[in-house]
């Protein structure tokens, strides 16, 4: 097994894959995931009395009888390995076949391990969450994963308390996943044993030096590893890709909901394989978040005077989501507008704040309502989200702490936000309740969506088919899966959903019917998409700031880009992915996302907090190919190097 040398090359970091973004100005292709409709999902209510599978447990067919038989047959002959943030062991959903990586730590062969953080603990439950998909336990409570008779998990924790780590490091974490491999096959006297790798992260830039690393290494072990990755939350067409998702070698997946439609996130692109279930996906999380979870805390919101035109049911779903930091109390108060919170929210004595995100930080936010005297505050999306999007936010940002403590906070859509701020307008004195009272009894799980989730899904599908074909090479089984996914949207390969969505028993059932060799080579399905693409609209770009001349780091500059159609010259071409990147990198933290809709007057805008002085650009992009418009805007900064803000505007 060959262990690459250094990295002499630029480093490029690597961010979560899941729906809560771990640092607001990267230049990853990371964004907060959206569910694309306004449906609360199927999985609100299960495992609370009695133990059931997840919905999306289900659609890959890993709840079928004959899995369950080659679950509990065949748990001893795969090892997953789990590159994530870490993994609560306290969770009761899994078993003594879950261990990981320990820092200054002797393997088997006696050499030292090269992790830096315990696996044992996680800082933001998202390495819990992927792993409980595969490994949850079929133990008559809660909920199972996909391979629930007790799968051999090996956990590696690269992200440790910073959310982030370099590209550098994916080959160090994948060859210590190797090195498990080969000592769990000692110590388990299996000789056999496979491993598959899931790897819930991903980053916008490719580093050449670590893809020919892992090339190697893949090819070197390509009878017994299989790499898998999340292939971004971009959204976006075209020539742009996740890495290491986009890797040859490694198996990039996709994400869909519950009705088998693409998940409005999930990035379109020519190197997508498979599709997995990730959106509102219910897994394990740490004991100690069991009490804030949205499974156990969804908060709620009800009218109290709701004038007969208002939807009651719109404030239910989806759900409201509880700000991090956020007192946990019922109240019920008068309802204000506050707009965006930029400045003490005048009327607001023992009143909840109305407030829109954008510009500002959350905390700074919920500061300006409680300066005003607010007892509560509700942040609604921003105009370019989607009317449905959910998101997630924390209170501890870099503000100071009211002596009272952070009030009741929440989360709500565009749509929620905007409704109630239009009643407000008609009835002054409307008021409401705010349920976010503590569970009495929690338990351990919750509800995330991204690529993130599709992974782990994908990699217990391949981990339980290979356990019982373990003749297959890495790349047999893959293609054995691509043959047998179900197809969805254009009939054959396509850029949204690859293959199609993972099926086990399907898979497992080829595989009966078609011996493997343990060739390098095998056949596998074309990736050629079915039929010709219709031609691209030509379009052009801009975009301007409202800059007018220096400013100084930590200021928030707005940019607007317009997209505008060469055939009408009219600047009417609605929802169009604006693509987004700071030059240099990391010099301007704009949001959580790195790309933006066009509204239906063709204009997109996003705020930038610029971090580093000199002259920095924010680069947009449209279309793709030979239809690729880039243009950029610049600022000239000036004043000390900030970090970047801990909690997005």
């Amino acid at each position: 097994m060959a262990i690459p040398g250094a990295i002499v090359e630029e480093d490029v970091p690597v961010y979560l894959l899941n729906r809560k973004m771990q640092q607001a100005g990267a230049a990853a292709a990371a964004e907060p995931a959206q569910s694309s409709s306004c449906s609360p999902g199927p999985d609100g209510a299960i495992g609370k009395t009695v133990e059931e599978a997840p919905y999306g447990i289900k659609m890959v067919q890993a709840i079928e009888p004959a899995m369950i038989e080659v679950s509990k047959a065949f748990k001893s002959k795969v090892l997953y390995c789990v590159i994530d943030t870490g993994l609560d062991i306290t969770n009761p959903e899994f078993s003594e076949n879950t261990f990981g990586c320990v820092p200054k730590s002797l393997r088997v062969d006696g050499s030292n391990t090269s992790c830096k953080f315990p696996w044992s603990k996680d800082w933001s439950s998202h390495g819990t969450h992927t792993s409980g998909t595969i490994a949850a336990a079929r133990n008559s409570r809660g909920i199972v994963g996909v391979s629930a008779e007790g799968a051999q998990l090996f956990h590696y924790n690269a992200f440790g308390p910073m959310g982030t780590f370099s590209m550098s490091d994916v080959i160090v974490a994948i060859t210590e996943c190797v090195h498990a491999l080969d000592g769990h096959r000692i110590t388990k006297s299996e000789p056999d044993m496979k491993l598959v790798v899931s790897m819930s992260f991903g980053a916008e830039g490719d580093t050449p030096l670590v893809r020919e690393a892992v090339k190697t290494l893949a090819r070197e072990r390509f009878n017994d590893m299989l790499l898998i990755a999340a292939a971004g939350n971009g959204a976006m067409e075209g020539a742009v890709y996740s890495y290491p998702a986009a890797w040859p070698e490694v198996v990039s997946v996709a994400a869909v909901d519950w009705s088998g439609k693409r998940a409005s996130f999930s990035q379109i692109n020519d190197h997508n394989d498979w599709a997995a279930p990730g959106v509102q996906t219910l897994s394990t999380v740490p004991v100690s978040s069991a009490a804030s979870s949205s499974y156990n805390a969804m908060p709620s919101v009800s009218l109290v005077n709701a004038p007969s035109t208002m939807d009651a049911e719109l404030l239910k779903t989806p759900a409201p989501r509880l700000l991090g930091q956020s007192k946990t109390a019922r109240i019920t108060a008068q309802l204000v507008d506050c707009d965006l919170g930029k400045a003490t929210c005048e009327g607001a004595i023992n009143k909840i704040c109305l407030i829109q995100r954008g510009e500002n930080t959350f905390c700074s936010k919920v500061s300006s309502c409680v300066a005003g005297g607010g007892i509560g505050a509700i942040i609604y999306g921003r105009d370019d989200m989607d009317d449905c999007e959910t998101f997630d936010g924390s209170m501890d940002g870099g503000c100071t702490k009211p002596a009272a403590g952070w009030p009741v906070g929440l989360t709500i859509t565009k749509a929620q936000g905007q409704a109630l701020k239009t009643k407000i307008a008609e009835v002054p004195n409307l008021a409401l309740t705010i349920d976010a009272r503590k569970s009495t009894s929690p338990l351990p799980y919750d509800f995330m969506s991204g690529t993130s989730m599709a992974t782990p899904t994908a990699a217990g599908v391949a981990g339980l088919v290979w356990s019982a074909h373990t003749e297959c090479s890495g790349p047999e089984l893959r293609a054995a899966i691509s043959w047998s996914a179900a197809d969805l949207g254009t009939p054959g390969y396509d850029n949204e959903f690859g293959h199609g969505l993972v099926q086990a028993a399907a898979a497992h059932k080829y595989l009966q019917e078609n011996r493997c060799t343990g060739t390098r080579s095998p056949t596998e399905p074309s990736k050629t998409p079915a039929g010709e693409p219709a031609p691209a609209p030509v379009r052009s770009l801009t975009i301007a700031s409202n800059a007018t001349g220096r400013v100084r780091v930590g200021s928030v500059v707005r940019f607007t880009a317009k997209v505008t159609s060469s055939e009408t010259a009219r600047a009417e071409v609605h929802n169009v992915n604006v693509r987004l990147r700071p030059s240099p990198p990391y010099s301007m933290a704009c949001g959580t996302s790195n790309v933006v809709k066009t509204n239906a007057a063709g204009v997109a805008v996003v705020h930038c907090s610029i971090v580093s002085p000199g002259t920095v650009a924010l680069e947009a992009r449209i279309g793709s190919g030979d239809n690729l418009v880039v243009v950029n805007s610049t600022v000239v900064a000036y004043g000390r190097l900030r970090a970047p803000p801990t909690s997005s505007p």
